[in-house]
């Protein structure tokens, strides 16, 4: 998938219609040159480049090949302008393109890992979901987004179930491992190791609650005020449970 912004296509109908004014200027029986337009053709040509537009870069190719071996007409040039513009505007009717809000940018493969390069070193397995949850919130597939960030959530009460030391955590249910960590955290002594496990182990579970059981058997979909929500509360969860483990 292509990642630009939408100001490349503004830059090239300006740059496309500036030379296309400057061609239009010379009477047509005119040969070429003046005035120096491959500049403005091979910027283009590195725009549409970017774009994949490879149909219109051949154009342009050609476009240059003309201006290089034989000094045609503007008349000429004119018309194989105003093919290009025509070609770029064919091979845009085929693409379909879809357009991030502003404010859901840095979701969308971010520079800097969603939930921050500790998590992003520490809990390598669990990258995959966080980027595609990332993702799936950006382009507003929601349900999805909500189905990764639980995967995320089944990682996290494993690796806090195995620093308990609960046996065959990678086999049991979310249920089960809580369970056998309520159990654990109940043997400890009173004291802030205590307390923190328990802040922990109240936190998974209300998530299970609120989030997987339904997440499990799935209901039409989900907002993105509910998919926003989760969001938050397992970034804040998963640097808190980096920071016990």
């Amino acid at each position: 998938m292509l990642r630009f912004y939408a100001d490349k296509f503004v830059l090239i109908a300006q740059r496309l219609g500036y030379i296309s004014h400057i061609v239009k200027t010379y009477p047509k029986e005119v040969r070429y040159p003046p005035p120096p337009i491959e500049e403005d053709l091979i910027w283009l040509l590195k725009r549409l480049n970017e774009l994949n537009l490879q149909l219109s870069v051949m154009t342009v190719g050609r476009i240059l090949d003309y201006i290089k071996d034989d000094k045609i007409s503007f008349e000429r040039l004119d018309n194989l302008i105003d093919e290009l513009n025509q070609r770029i505007v064919d091979e845009l009717k085929i693409r379909l393109i879809f357009i991030i809000p502003s404010n859901k940018e840095t979701f969308y493969y971010p520079k800097i890992p969603l939930f921050g390069n500790e998590v992003s070193e520490k809990f390598a397995d669990m990258n995959e979901d966080i980027y595609e949850a990332g993702n799936c919130f950006a382009v507003g597939r929601y349900t999805a987004c909500i189905f990764h960030l639980m995967r995320i959530m089944e990682k996290a009460v494993q690796k806090l179930g195995k620093s308990l030391g609960i046996l065959l955590v990678d086999e049991k249910e979310w249920y089960a491992i809580l369970t056998s960590v309520k159990a654990e955290i109940n043997k400890m002594p009173k004291g802030s190791k205590k307390i923190v496990y328990s802040a922990i182990h109240d936190r998974l579970d209300s998530v299970r609650i609120a989030w997987r059981n339904e997440t499990m058997h799935p209901k039409a979909t989900y907002t993105e005020e509910e998919a926003d929500s989760l969001l938050g509360a397992v970034k804040v969860f998963i640097k808190e449970l980096l920071k016990i483990l």
